[in-house]
C-alpha cells in the first residue's frame, strides 16, 4: 500500500502545472509523509527482527522533539495546538533514537487529535532524573479517558477510547511495546474531560 501511495504520489505529480500553489504543497507534504511512513515500516520491521540489537546513542530530548513536531506540523496549525518543554533537568538521555522519537510522535498525536472541542490543545513534556533512569512526563487538556471503564484496555492492540478521530488502535500498544522492549515501563493517570498524563520510565 505505501509503495502504492507513493507510485500514484509521483503521477499527480506530473499534473503539478494544473494545480494551484496550495495544491503542490499539499502533495509536498504528501509525499514527505509518504517516505517518513515507509522508513517508519522498514524500521519497524527491522526491530521486530532484530530487537536485542537496538542501536542506543546518546539522544537529545530537544532534538527528537524538534524533528517530532516539524513531521506534524499541519497537525498542529490545524488544531491550534500548543507543545511546551522542558528538559532542563535531563537533556539527553542513552536511548535508540528512533524509539524515542515513536514513543514521543504516538503520545503527542494523540493528545493532538484526542483534545477538547472547548479549547486549544496545549501538551507539556518534561524529563527528570528517576533512580533508576530518565523519565518523561506528557500531559495534555483534552478529552480524557475513563479509566475504570477502559483501563484495561487501554494499551491493547486495535483498541480505540475515542471513535470520533481517525486512528489504527495501535499508537498507545505500540509505545507500550517499545517503552517495556527497552526496560522501562509506561502509566497513566486521567480525568474525563480535564486531560491525561502519561508517566515513561525509559
Amino acid at each position: 500500500p505505501v509503495a502504492n501511495i507513493q507510485g500514484l504520489l509521483l503521477m499527480l505529480k506530473s499534473e503539478a502545472a494544473n494545480l494551484s500553489d496550495r495544491g503542490k504543497k499539499v502533495i509536498d507534504k504528501l509525499e514527505t509523509s509518504g517516505v517518513q511512513l515507509k522508513t517508519m515500516i522498514e524500521e519497524l520491521l527491522a526491530d521486530i527482527r532484530n530487537r536485542d540489537l537496538t542501536q542506543q546513542t546518546e539522544v537529545s530530548l530537544k532534538k527528537v522533539l524538534d524533528d517530532v513536531t516539524r513531521s506534524i506540523d499541519e497537525l498542529i496549525l490545524s488544531h491550534g495546538a500548543t507543545i511546551e518543554s522542558d528538559f532542563t533537568a535531563l537533556p539527553s538521555i542513552r536511548y535508540s533514537y528512533q524509539d524515542l522519537r515513536s514513543i514521543l510522535y504516538n503520545l503527542i498525536t494523540n493528545s493532538i487529535k484526542y483534545g477538547a472541542a472547548t479549547r486549544p490543545a496545549v501538551i507539556k513534556i518534561k524529563s527528570e532524573l528517576a533512580i533508576r533512569g530518565g523519565c518523561l512526563w506528557i500531559e495534555d487538556n483534552g478529552m480524557g479517558i475513563d479509566l475504570e471503564q477502559f483501563g484495561d484496555k487501554l494499551f491493547s492492540k486495535y483498541n480505540r477510547v475515542h471513535k470520533h478521530a481517525e486512528g489504527s488502535g495501535l499508537g498507545l500498544w505500540l509505545v507500550k511495546e517499545t517503552v517495556e522492549k527497552n526496560g522501562g515501563k509506561i502509566t497513566v493517570d486521567s480525568t474525563p474531560g480535564q486531560g491525561t498524563r502519561f508517566t515513561v520510565i525509559l
